[in-house]
């Protein structure tokens, strides 16, 4: 894919990198990938009224809802030319990040002229950060593998670090829509907002937090773990008082490196 051309890897050892580039590729390309950035970049967003009891309930907040049918060839295009267009604006970068943080997206501050696909997008660039110290356990990895075959530890930080790219990817698409309101905009009826845990709730069915954890989402857990961080997440509703937790095989994440899953 276009955005994870080795130009936007500035000082990274790609060649380390490429296998996990390569499999957030296929997970973005997944049929219910699409209908996520489909109703990102195209869907109109519907206002909704606050839940009764929230002190709020006369105010409204937009929602986007996805379409209830299979997304059409021409649909799948657009959405990748709307990739196309993010990767003009984007780099990746290495940082220090705080301890548990895999990787951030931040509004970038860089002077681009971003041609926009119709009316309505603010078109705001964004920069991706991950984590140096998950990099240079991928690298150190990848580079102590001598056999054909990828090892099971190092196949776990390919997708993780997939996982990431493709989480902080949701949320500079949000920016690219709605600039700095991306944030505030609900997917369908969740009472979170979090662009990252949507896409992975809406391909692996909840947050993929290692490799053999996947939470349900939205979780007051999870939400929880982000507010201590000083993280912002906009709620239009209570979640649930406790959260599902599914044990995952490590079968399951080396699946990911079939040709079907």
């Amino acid at each position: 894919m276009h955005n994870f051309h080795p130009a936007n890897f500035p000082n990274a050892d790609y060649d380390a990198l490429l296998p996990a580039l390569r499999l957030a590729t296929r997970l973005l390309n997944c049929e219910a990938s699409m209908i996520y950035y489909h109703t990102i970049f195209h869907v109109k967003t519907t206002k909704q009224h606050y839940p009764a009891g929230s002190n709020v309930e006369y105010d409204e907040y937009e929602a986007v809802y996805p379409p209830k049918r299979p997304i059409t060839v021409k649909e799948v295009r657009r959405v990748r030319k709307e990739f196309s267009n993010i990767a003009d604006t984007m780099q990746f970068h290495r940082k220090e990040l705080k301890s548990g943080t895999k990787g951030q997206c931040d509004e970038s501050q860089a002077e681009v002229d971003l041609s926009v696909s119709w009316q309505g997008f603010r078109g705001w660039p964004s920069a991706i950060n991950y984590n140096e110290k998950g990099y240079a356990d991928l690298v150190e990895l990848y580079h102590q593998t001598t056999d054909k075959d990828v090892s099971a530890p190092l196949a776990i930080h390919y997708v993780q670090f997939a996982r990431m790219l493709c989480h902080e990817l949701s949320h500079a698409a949000a920016f690219y829509r709605w600039g700095d309101y991306g944030g505030e905009v609900a997917w369908a009826d969740n009472v979170l907002t979090e662009s990252g845990f949507d896409w992975e709730t809406i391909v692996w069915g909840g947050i993929l937090d290692d490799e053999h954890t996947l939470l349900q989402w939205p979780g007051i857990t999870t939400a929880n773990s982000y507010l201590r961080k000083g993280s912002t997440l906009k709620c239009v509703g209570q979640p649930a008082a406790a959260d599902i937790e599914w044990d995952l095989p490590l079968g399951w994440v080396l699946q990911m490196w079939r040709t079907s899953f």
